[in-house]
């Protein structure tokens, strides 16, 4: 998958609490926060959302996770619009509930549609490229991070009632991953040499060879 958590947060800041409960909970506990350096009591289990890309909700406030700096430390950020860019720090506390929250199943979800309308999937036209040949991994992203937020808002909504504002997140979602879906063109090098021999388009599913 191209989209981590806090791609979700960087677009959606409220994700984590107005659809919490559609989220796995990958660690919970209490923890000080120094800044960007974040010191939990126990130690978070190994796993791939508690790194780089994963989100930790300290005392309810959505922070980005920048670093897995050691057994119990965690290098954490207000979510940063260029992954880029340097941490940015919100306070210090002594004392701090946090619980690290993924919603990387229903990412996966998206991932796996957007795989097999590209023609991807095993058995594809497409099959043999691999994420490694991706030469333009943030306009996928894009498009992976939309659909997941559409899937996410759409699935939060269905459990309220029909005039919930979350309907309408859903369906700003929904329109903005399908725009972003029909111009998405995804360049493949497959020899490694640095420049695209192919053209992937989720509409028609042709390649056009370089």
């Amino acid at each position: 998958m191209f989209t981590a958590d806090r791609d979700l947060v960087v677009l959606e800041p409220a994700v984590f609490r107005d659809a919490a409960h559609l989220s796995q909970v990958l660690f919970a506990g209490m923890c000080s926060l120094d800044q960007t350096l974040v010191l939990t009591d126990a130690p978070p289990p190994e796993c791939p959302e508690i790194a780089a890309g994963g989100v930790a909700l300290i005392d309810g406030v959505a922070m980005e996770i920048v670093q897995r700096a050691g057994e119990r430390e965690l290098v954490v950020s207000l979510p940063r619009p260029d992954r880029a860019a340097a941490a940015v720090a919100w306070r210090t506390l002594a004392s701090a509930r946090i619980e690290v929250r993924g919603f990387s199943s229903l990412i996966a979800v998206v991932h796996r549609r957007l795989l097999a309308d590209l023609g991807m999937s095993a058995g594809g036209p497409n099959a043999d490229v691999s994420r490694e040949m991706v030469m333009n991994p943030d306009d996928w992203r894009n498009v992976e991070t939309l659909g997941s937020l559409s899937l996410i808002c759409t699935a939060a909504a269905a459990m309220r009632g029909d005039d919930d504002p979350m309907w309408g997140k859903a369906e700003h979602y929904r329109r903005e991953h399908a725009a972003a879906r029909r111009s998405l063109v995804v360049r493949v090098d497959r020899d490694a040499d640095g420049v695209a021999d192919r053209e992937l388009r989720v509409q028609s599913g042709r390649l056009r060879r370089g």
